[in-house]
């Protein structure tokens, strides 16, 4: 009989876990016997021979090749014994058949098994002696009865760990957790190790946080929104692993993180020009999308004010940005929920570029010596409208150009002696509302006819018609100026130098002054 399997012995060891299912003793054992095939007759006995306690149990496990019905015990479906005791530290006997054969006998030493009913047993090796007799005498030389033993190491039972694991510090980024414990363990407590867990709530339960292995652990954006516990972990003085949770913190309040990083302005500070804003910004609490917001203060820089519908990238400066500094505000709403807003420096003061005016200047009236002409506009200036003066002008035609006719600033103007032959205009002058002085000039008036005036000497004096025979037929005719002399003979006529009649019961030549 041999129970290791090996050639060179007859012996087995089992380590046995306390707590565990029966275990096979001897899962390699073999039977060989010069004398019998068959072993009715003869007994196979196991006992617990050394350190023998009542919470022993012996039994013979059963699968597809062994089984037990009614005490008897069949191997391959053939009966080879009736089996007896085995429990609370008694042998174990199985009286054997003709059925049982060396090979059938080898398989049934395979299954003999221990367990022990207690939790924490005496940890003490066990002896077990195996006595096997074949029934069939030592005809061929051979002997009668086998006997071999096994060793069975019972382990020590692990002892749960005492006391509890605890967490201490503020629920809230950027704070520091300090893990500690009360553990004992009546097994040997080891040294103990730590190791931090999140649960983010997305139904993964608690997971390792990286590195996080010190008795400190400071809370960052990743635990926001998450509960954080600790493990404490060690291995006892029977080489059992042993961990201990603590009790998991609230949910970990956020701290904003200020943004990093910069709003910058590109561009010439003058009207007309664009701006162009950018950034480099980042946040540790994550980086939403990014809009702008273009601002102007028209005062000391402290009071910036937004421009309306100034909400691109770029920004093109106008005529309200002139003598104003600008800035531009990048705003955006970060991981945690935090509005987050971000200002440029401020620009130079802007320049200003000239508008033109736009309308014109017009003159109403006839350009006839003695004659009101007067001035209109209809100026604009997107830079601002200053109030509006006037200045005549005349061209006497000489190659001097139009020159200022002095005193003549009113909106009106009387065409006088020396205006006839000249032609006359009005120039409209303001300043805008950059300070740029702006003059616009009407067109010039034709050339300034004269009028011819005097006294009717001679017929009817008084009442009488005069009129510029313009075609020398002697008769007034449609278009031809005429006047009606006062009642000293006066007359006023517009013309030059044609020819003049007087009306009345004789065609009379009126002279002239």
């Amino acid at each position: 009989m041999d129970l290791n399997g090996a050639a060179g012995g007859t012996s087995a060891t089992l380590t046995y876990s306390p707590g565990g299912s029966a275990a096979r003793i001897a899962p390699s054992a073999t039977v060989t016997d010069i004398d019998s095939s068959k072993f009715g007759g003869g007994s196979l006995r196991v006992s617990i021979t050394q350190n023998k306690a009542v919470s022993d149990q012996l039994t013979i496990s059963t699968d597809a090749s062994v089984t037990i019905s009614n005490g008897s015990v069949f191997v391959a479906g053939i009966k080879v014994g009736t089996v007896s005791g085995g429990s609370n530290g008694s042998d174990l006997v199985v009286s054997l058949v003709n059925g049982a054969t060396p090979s059938s006998v080898s398989v049934l030493l395979e299954h003999v098994s221990y367990s022990n009913s207690l939790g924490s047993p005496p940890a003490s090796p066990r002896t077990v002696t195996f006595s096997l007799v074949d029934g069939g005498g030592t005809a061929n030389g051979g002997t009668d009865t086998g006997l071999a033993t096994a060793t069975i190491n019972v382990g020590a039972s692990n002892h749960a760990p005492t006391g509890a694991v605890s967490v201490a510090g503020t629920a809230t980024e950027d704070e520091v957790l300090s893990a500690s414990n009360t553990l004992a363990d009546a097994d040997g407590l080891g040294t103990i190790s730590y190791h931090w867990q999140r649960d983010s709530g997305d139904g993964s339960g608690f997971v390792n946080i990286g590195g996080a292995t010190n008795t400190t652990y400071t809370l960052g954006d990743a635990d926001v929104g998450a509960r954080v516990r600790v493990v404490a972990g060690y291995t006892d003085g029977h080489g059992m692993a042993e961990s201990v949770v603590s009790a998991a913190t609230a949910a970990i309040a956020n701290v904003n993180d200020a943004p990093t990083g910069a709003v910058s302005v590109a561009g010439v500070a003058t009207e007309d020009q664009a701006l162009t804003a950018s950034n480099t910004l980042a946040d540790a609490d994550g980086l939403g999308p990014i809009s702008y917001q273009w601002q102007r203060d028209t005062g000391d820089g402290s009071s910036f004010v937004n421009i309306g519908g100034a909400t691109n990238t770029t920004y093109t400066l106008g005529d309200t940005d002139v003598g104003a500094m600008l800035r531009v505000v990048a705003g955006y709403t970060d991981g945690h929920g935090m509005a987050e807003a971000v200002a440029s420096s401020a620009t130079a003061a802007i320049a200003n570029v000239n508008d033109a005016p736009t309308g014109s200047v017009t003159v109403a009236g006839v350009a006839t010596e003695d004659q009101v002409l007067t001035a209109s506009n209809t100026l604009a200036d997107a830079d601002g409208l200053g109030t509006i003066s006037y200045q005549w002008q005349r061209d006497s035609g000489d190659g001097s150009g139009f020159v200022n006719i002095g005193g003549a600033t009113n909106t009106t103007y009387a065409l006088g002696d020396a205006d006839v032959g000249a032609t006359v205009r009005v120039v409209a002058s303001y300043t805008d509302g950059h300070g740029m002085a702006e003059s616009l000039s009407s067109a010039a008036t034709e050339v300034v006819a004269p009028v011819q005036e005097g006294y009717v000497v001679d017929g009817y004096i008084s009442g009488a018609t005069v009129f510029a025979d313009t075609d020398g037929n002697g008769q007034l005719d449609l278009g031809e100026y005429s006047s009606v002399t006062d009642n000293f003979g006066h007359f006023v006529l517009q013309g030059d130098q044609e020819t003049l009649l007087s009306l009345g019961e004789q065609i009379r030549r009126p002279t002239k002054p």
